[in-house]
């Protein structure tokens, strides 16, 4: 298999949907200086999506702060003509949810809720416990933790979140845009 970076593509940033997860929250000042990066250097590193057919559409994996410098600059939508270097990755579900995980917490930052959610879709889509310990490689101990925080939001979902579950479509994208902010509604309800 030739790496995705070999095949990148000027996609139309209004094809490019957001918000799967980021796991930095990047301050002003360093949004800032990405934008003067971008303004001074250009762009050059791709956005990492997948492509959901039926939405003709691509969800980012990593590079969401680069899109948003787009989003937030007239100057440089204008000079990038609307499009954004995209490398897309070709995989089923499941190896796209491990996909966003690993780009994301290859920066060291953990993130329990994030990793609860994703082992939630993986058991979900069938996978064992051993497929789910080998890829995202956590242990017994942490698979456990990871599965309790499940069933606690296997509690609320029954009766507080009825119109989320009416809203999920049969795409990829959206089962994982709903299941996430599905996952944050109910964060946000347990500590409220």
């Amino acid at each position: 298999m030739k790496s995705p970076i070999y095949n990148v593509k000027a996609i139309p940033i209004e094809r490019i949907i957001p918000g799967f997860y980021t796991s930095t929250v990047m301050t002003d000042d360093k949004l800032d200086l990405l934008y003067k990066s971008i303004k001074e250097d250009g762009y050059t590193s791709p956005i990492l999506c997948f492509y959901d057919e039926a939405l003709d559409a691509y969800g980012i994996i990593d590079g969401y702060y680069r899109y948003r410098v787009m989003t937030d600059h007239v100057d440089i939508y204008e000079r990038e003509e609307g499009l954004l270097p995209v490398c897309i990755i070709d995989k089923p579900l499941a190896n796209l949810v491990i996909s966003v995980y690993r780009h994301n917490m290859s920066r060291g930052i953990p993130d329990v809720h994030f990793t609860s959610m994703l082992v939630r879709k993986l058991v979900d889509l069938g996978k064992s416990s051993d497929y789910i310990k080998r890829h995202l490689n956590i242990n017994d101990d942490l698979l456990s933790r990871f599965k309790n925080i499940k069933s606690i939001t296997d509690m609320f979902s029954e009766n507080v979140f009825d119109s989320e579950k009416e809203k999920r479509k049969e795409s990829s994208l959206n089962l994982f845009r709903v299941d996430l902010i599905f996952f944050d509604n109910i964060l946000i309800n347990f500590i409220n």
